[in-house]
């Protein structure tokens, strides 16, 4: 493969369904490199993950015999290649219709067969890039944002302290002060509380100033990890390794403590997100790691 700079774009982006999956061998640090720069290809790395995601979901669950599965199989490499075809060609699909085509593939192989397919949720390969699995993990604190924030409206609501006291109950509560004080000048805390998505239960706070939105969300850890991510880091000045990338027009931050993992989304710039977290996120690591509670 090429030296990589920005004239090489449909070099990497016909090869980002091999790299996702920890399949490009020697060449998936030229393509990393590339990454780290191009906005462009970032976000179409960021579409496929995503669509490769919502798929897994789509058809979690099912059971398939081996014959059928190793069928799919064949299906979705085919699949990939015409991806990579309409990428090199800056045909950028978005995830949704990527999630159609594929979904819509194999619905079809599974009247022929009469049959379900099975494993196709498994977890994501071992030799997943780096990136991508930072990108993923950020996205748990994304999708609750999205969530509470903008799908369900709490970004309009505006609670007392006594009703946002009340939703966190007295394990959580603690954060209310703590949140005011470590936030950006300007920034109020206008919803607490806990809720739940994707099957996995989350305590969420939302700040406000003027048009400009900010989530604080915290979850128990799945067996997931920040860790042994080696430059991976965005900053670790405030003696808390936080990793942080742009996802969907959102800067999300997140670090880890032994048991939980903890997010800062927002619609500001990287810079300034990356500032609140880093101001909020020691604070945030010495409540949560004094507190043995359940979410």
């Amino acid at each position: 493969m090429p030296i990589l700079d920005e004239e090489n774009c449909q070099v990497v982006q016909s090869r980002l369904d091999a790299y996702l999956d920890g399949e490009l061998g020697g060449e998936a640090e030229n393509v990393t490199r590339h990454l780290e720069f191009c906005v462009g290809c970032s976000e179409t790395a960021d579409a496929i993950t995503h669509a490769k995601k919502l798929l897994r979901r789509a058809v979690q669950g099912e059971a398939a015999p081996s014959i059928l599965r190793e069928k799919i199989q064949k299906q979705i490499r085919a699949e990939r290649r015409f991806f990579g075809f309409l990428f090199a060609r800056k045909f950028l699909v978005s995830a949704a219709a990527i999630v159609l085509f594929v979904c819509f593939g194999l619905v079809g192989i599974f009247v022929w067969q009469r049959q379900s397919p099975s494993n196709l949720a498994a977890d994501s390969s071992p030799n997943q890039s780096l990136a991508g699995q930072i990108t993923e993990l950020l996205r748990v604190g994304l999708d609750d944002h999205v969530h509470c924030a903008l799908e369900e409206g709490y970004a309009g609501q505006h609670y007392t302290s006594e009703e946002m006291s009340g939703e966190l109950g007295t394990e959580y509560v603690g954060l209310l002060p703590l949140v005011k004080e470590k936030a950006a000048d300007g920034f109020e805390t206008i919803a607490a509380h806990h809720c739940a998505i994707n099957e996995r239960n989350f305590v969420h706070l939302i700040l406000r100033k003027d048009e400009k939105i900010l989530s604080l969300v915290i979850t128990k850890k799945n067996g997931e990890t920040f860790y042994n991510r080696n430059g991976i880091a965005r900053s670790q000045s405030s003696g808390v390794a936080l990793y942080q990338e742009t996802i969907q027009n959102h800067a999300v931050a997140g670090f880890e403590t032994e048991t939980d993992l903890v997010f800062f989304v927002s619609d500001l710039t990287d810079a300034e997100n990356l500032q609140i977290a880093s101001n909020a996120a020691p604070a945030v690591r010495n409540f949560l790691g004094k507190s043995s509670v359940n979410l």
